[in-house]
Parts: structure tokens; C-alpha cells; sequence
């Protein structure tokens, strides 16, 4: 059975929110979740940088999603 991520409260920040993702698993499973929060905060960078240096358009949530996962074949 799949976890059940739950995305940050507002008074919790990033990095306390991350820790508290990783609690309680094995380390093979950290590593899972450190790869997938790295790589859909390093989608979200190059988004952003392509849309203010590049003044590329904005891209819809679902090929966000398709270039995170492309992204994560590779």
C-alpha cells in the first residue's frame, strides 16, 4: 500500500514539513522521497526560469506533471 502525502500546513516550513515526510522509513525509501521532492522542486525551477529569462509561456498543471515524470526516467 501507497503512502498518503499530506502537502505542508502554512505555519510549517519547507524543510520541518520534508523531515517529517521522511520520518519513520527505511533509508532505501528516504531516498525515494528526497529523489521525487528534489526533482518536482528542480521541474518548478526551470518552469519558473523559463518563464521569467526566456518569457516562455506558462505551461498547464498536466504537462508540468508529464515533464516531472519524463524527467524522472532519464
Amino acid at each position: 500500500m501507497g503512502s498518503v502525502f499530506q502537502a505542508p500546513i502554512e505555519e510549517e516550513g519547507m524543510m520541518e514539513w520534508w523531515l517529517q515526510l521522511r520520518h519513520g522509513h527505511n533509508s532505501l525509501k528516504q531516498k525515494g522521497i528526497d529523489f521525487t521532492f528534489m526533482l518536482i522542486t528542480w521541474s518548478i525551477w526551470k518552469e519558473r526560469n523559463s518563464r521569467t529569462f526566456d518569457s516562455a509561456p506558462g505551461r498547464y498543471e498536466m504537462h508540468m506533471v508529464e515533464a516531472v515524470l519524463s524527467e524522472g526516467q532519464l
